[in-house]
C-alpha cells in the first residue's frame, strides 16, 4: 500500500515557543488518521502544518510517497497540495443554497459532471430533498454532513477535519463519525481528524495518534492504544482503568500485586517496582473465586454498571456487569481475572 502522507521528525513554533515537537507517522493511501489529544497539545497546529497553513521549524513533510510539501526551506502553497479541509466552523456561504455550496469547489468542471458530482454526494449523505434550502434551514446534522461533501466534492487526495462534530451533542457525534468513516472509504480518501473525543476517535478512525504537550506519544490502533498502551500517559488518557502497585520478581518479568503473580508483556527487571494497568474488563465475576473485593461505588451505564471494587489489601479496581445482573453496594463477592500479559511501567 502507498504512503500517501508521512511526517519525518516535523516541529512548529509560533516565534520562540515550539508547539510542535519532532513527531514522526505514516498514514497510507486510504486510511483515516486521528490526532487526539487534550487541548492545547498541538493536534490543530500539526493539522494545518499538513495543510500547508503554518511553516515547519524542523523535519518534513512528505504526499504520495515522494512529493514534499513542507520543509524548512520548501513550503508548497495550501491550493497545490489538493487538500480538502472542514473546520469547527463548517464555513458554509450563508447565501448560496446547497447545491451551489457543494459546485463552489468544482469551477472549472463541465457542467453535466459538475451536476452529476454534487446528485451523487447528495445521495451518498441522503441529503437530495436540501438541495436547494439554505444553511440556516439546516438542522446542525445536515450542516455536517453539507460541509463534508462540499470538502469532498472536488476529489482531494487528503481531507482534513479540524474538530469538526464539537457543536453536536455527543450521540450525534459518534453516529456522524460512523456515517463519515463509511463515506470516506466509499470515496477511497485519505483522511486525517483532530479530535478530543476518544469514541469520536474509535469509531472513525484506523490509526490514532495521541499527543500530549506537542508530542506524539504513540501512533497506533485503537485496540492497541486501549490494550498495549506505549506509557503511562496514553493509558490514563485512553478509556478506564486503575494502576496496581507491584513488583517483579522474577527475570521472566512476573509481578507480585495485590490480584496475585500476573505476567508482564515486557520483560523489567526483577526487584522493580511497577505499576500495572487493570481495565475493567481485566475482571470477570466469578462467585467461587479466592479472591474477593467490596463494591464500595457503582455508576449505571444503561447496558452496564460500572463497579469500584476495593480488594483485601485495599487497592481498587473496575469492573462491568450487565446491568440486569445487579448488586448491591457493599455487597463482598468473588472475582477472577482473565488471562493475558499485562502492561506494565517501572515506578
Amino acid at each position: 500500500m502507498s504512503q500517501q502522507v508521512e511526517l519525518k521528525q516535523v516541529s512548529v513554533a509560533y516565534q520562540d515557543k515550539q508547539v510542535v515537537k519532532n513527531v514522526s507517522f505514516v498514514l497510507e493511501n486510504g486510511e483515516i488518521g486521528c490526532l487526539l489529544g487534550p487541548s492545547g497539545c498541538g493536534k490543530t497546529t500539526l493539522l494545518r502544518a499538513i495543510a500547508g497553513f503554518e511553516p515547519v521549524r524542523s523535519g518534513e513533510i512528505i504526499f504520495n510517497n515522494s512529493q514534499l510539501v513542507s520543509s524548512p526551506l520548501r513550503q508548497l502553497p495550501t491550493e497545490k497540495r489538493r487538500v480538502g479541509m472542514v473546520f469547527q466552523d463548517l464555513a458554509l456561504f450563508p447565501h448560496l443554497t446547497v447545491t451551489d455550496n457543494i459546485a463552489f469547489g468544482l469551477r472549472g468542471w463541465p457542467a453535466s459532471q459538475r451536476r452529476e458530482r454534487i446528485k451523487r454526494l447528495l445521495q451518498l449523505v441522503d441529503l437530495v430533498a436540501v438541495a436547494k434550502s439554505y444553511p440556516h434551514q439546516l438542522s446542525g446534522g445536515q450542516q455536517q454532513r453539507i460541509a463534508l461533501i462540499r470538502a469532498l466534492a472536488p476529489k482531494p487526495a487528503l481531507l482534513l477535519l479540524d474538530e469538526p462534530f464539537s457543536s453536536l451533542d455527543s450521540d450525534l457525534r459518534e453516529q456522524l463519525a460512523i456515517e463519515v468513516r463509511a463515506l470516506l472509504k466509499q470515496e477511497a480518501v485519505t483522511a486525517i481528524l483532530v479530535s478530543h473525543s476518544q469514541s469520536e476517535a474509535f469509531a472513525m478512525a484506523d490509526k490514532i495518534g495521541v499527543m500530549q504537550d506537542g508530542h506524539l506519544r504513540q501512533w497506533d490502533t485503537g485496540y492497541n492504544l486501549y490494550h498495549s498502551p506505549i506509557d503511562h500517559f496514553v493509558a490514563d488518557f485512553i478509556g478506564e482503568g486503575v494502576f496496581l502497585a507491584g513488583t517483579v520478581i522474577d527475570e521472566a518479568g512476573l509481578m507480585k500485586t495485590p490480584l496475585g503473580i500476573l505476567p508482564s508483556q515486557s520483560v523489567i527487571h526483577k526487584g522493580s517496582a511497577v505499576k500495572v494497568l487493570v481495565r475493567p474488563d481485566d475482571i470477570s465475576f466469578d462467585p467461587q473465586s479466592p479472591i474477593r473485593a467490596q463494591i464500595i461505588e457503582k455508576r449505571f451505564r444503561g447496558a452496564f454498571y460500572l463497579y469500584r471494587l476495593k480488594l483485601a489489601e485495599g487497592a481498587e479496581v473496575l469492573i462491568l456487569r450487565e446491568s440486569h445482573l445487579d448488586c448491591a453496594l457493599y455487597d463482598t463477592i468473588g472475582i477472577r481475572l482473565n488471562e493475558r500479559k499485562w502492561v506494565a511501567w517501572r515506578t
